[in-house]
């Protein structure tokens, strides 16, 4: 739920709160408001959807607080009546953090939540395109400009960023969601990358104890002929030309 819905949840309330306690409105009245309440909540909803500015004063991004371990101090100041870090911390004690210094990355979301992560290789993705458009505060805050993203889009084969219904950064690059639902590189989930990975680690495995048991069985088998061959007496003796025979 975002602050429209709030709102929106408010102003119906109380119309239809009004029209069910008050018996002197009449019911052109009560029509009327309620027309006027959901045309408004379709005007800011329309705004909302389509307009940065309005978005981003609506609803809000994301604040990073941790990056790389460490505290990100102008955004924490600038937001100072969002960010309480005696409730960051209990929200990470919530999560099983105890210790600012185990974190590695940190941000809190819109609604409010926190989102944390120990490993400096999985931080969330950041949106850098959507609906089309480019979002310039994000690639800003992920030091990457438009360029970058269309010269990676160009590797794909991706020429108009207005055919990229989602685009995001994260650890493993640029990923896109085109418009007609395909997604650009395709990267398994993370969970089956790693069991493709344990796979692969267990058929290495598996490999090297075939390879150490041959060797161990070549390495008997030579050492028993070897051992036939110490224990095996000549047949006959040469001996030097014109010699005889005692």
């Amino acid at each position: 739920m975002n602050a429209i819905d709030l709102i929106g949840n408010f102003i119906l309330g109380g119309v239809i709160g009004g029209a069910l306690y008050d018996r002197n409105m009449y019911m052109a009245t009560y029509i009327a408001a309620l027309l006027l309440s959901v045309g408004v909540l379709s005007i800011f909803n329309y705004l909302y959807r389509h307009y940065r500015p309005f978005y981003t004063a609506t609803v809000g991004n994301p604040i990073p607080i941790i990056k790389n371990g460490k505290f990100l101090m102008e955004p924490i100041l600038a937001h100072n009546s969002r960010v309480d870090l005696l409730n960051v911390a209990s929200q990470l004690n919530l999560q099983g953090i105890f210790s600012f210094s185990e974190v590695a990355y940190a941000q809190i979301e819109p609604n409010g939540a926190l989102t944390a992560t120990c490993e400096s290789k999985r931080i969330p993705a950041a949106a850098v395109i959507y609906q089309g458009e480019f979002r310039d505060s994000v690639l800003e805050a992920i030091d990457k400009t438009r360029e970058d993203v269309l010269a990676d889009m160009a590797k794909y084969g991706l020429d108009d960023v207005e055919d990229i219904f989602l685009g995001e950064h994260s650890t493993d690059g640029f990923v896109y969601v085109c418009m007609n639902g395909r997604v650009v590189p395709y990267l398994k989930p993370r969970a089956d990358r790693e069991n493709d990975k344990s796979k692969n680690d267990g058929i290495n495995d598996d490999e090297k104890k075939r390879n150490k048991e041959e060797n161990r069985r070549n390495k008997a088998l030579l050492d028993k002929r070897n051992r036939k061959r110490s224990l095996h007496w000549p047949r006959t003796i040469s001996r030097a030309p014109g010699s005889q025979q005692s």
